[in-house]
């Protein structure tokens, strides 16, 4: 947060962009569109934003952030069964190794990769006997997908292009959605390797759903980069890409 408590990011209301489908009143058209032209703004002078009120329920995020937990946890020997791989399609464990081509100088981090369930070309990996990781991470995933559907439909409107302009190109949910685990290290452990190097991701959408630890970075248009912290009941969007991404950090 800034120092009179206010973020440096803007924070768009979802609820007001969905507004229309409860009621048609004036006010609510009005107040829809405004929020919508805020979205395309963000991404034009920023490139990110706060996502408040975006109906994912908490209990969702919650349970992944509990599964998240409880997998990374796991010893390596566990893990390995679903490591991922390009026989296997990029799903499943990324191992701190994996992440970097030098383990001398990887990111710190771990992940679990998700993509579209049932796929037969790049089927998804889940720990055995645990049902509820699968469950909650494909709910996950589709409730993500459908407010990924309404953010670009309101930003085709914005371009003035019909506003299912995008969807042929994303109706196939050929999303990834990442897991992202920052196991505890030592200060000295960073005069060689990062958390996370600066990198831009890809496609249209990234949704973020950071826990309390916070450390996210992002860089404005401008060059400089800022700080954006978590804000409970917030998701950060990435104007840039179409992912999904769980983030969770423990420093």
């Amino acid at each position: 947060m800034a120092a009179n408590g206010t973020t440096s990011l803007p924070i768009i209301d979802f609820a007001k962009i969905i507004g229309p489908s409860i009621s048609r009143s004036p006010e609510v058209l009005e107040e829809s569109e405004l929020e919508q032209q805020k979205l395309f703004q963000a991404f034009v002078d920023v490139g990110f934003c706060y996502l408040n009120n975006h109906s994912i329920p908490d209990y969702a995020r919650d349970n992944l952030f509990s599964h998240a937990k409880r997998f990374f946890a796991l010893p390596e020997s566990e893990k390995a069964k679903v490591e991922t791989g390009e026989s296997k399609g990029f799903h499943g464990w990324f191992s701190p190794a994996r992440t970097s081509g030098d383990s001398r100088h990887s990111d710190l981090k771990e992940a679990f990769d998700v993509g579209k369930e049932n796929d037969p070309t790049r089927p998804n990996q889940w720990p055995e006997d645990w049902p509820e990781f699968r469950d909650d991470m494909n709910f996950f995933f589709e409730k993500c997908h459908e407010v990924h559907l309404v953010l670009l439909r309101a930003l085709a409107r914005q371009v003035g292009v019909d506003e299912n302009f995008f969807e042929p190109h994303v109706n196939e949910k050929d999303h990834f959605f990442r897991v992202i685990y920052y196991p505890e290290t030592s200060r000295t452990a960073f005069q060689d390797r990062l958390r996370a190097s600066a990198h831009t991701d890809y496609g249209t959408l990234t949704l973020l759903f950071n826990d309390e630890s916070g450390g996210l970075q992002v860089r404005r248009t401008d060059g400089t980069y800022i700080a954006a912290p978590p804000i409970p009941g917030c998701a950060i969007i990435n104007g840039e890409m179409h992912s999904m991404k769980l983030l969770s950090s423990h420093c």
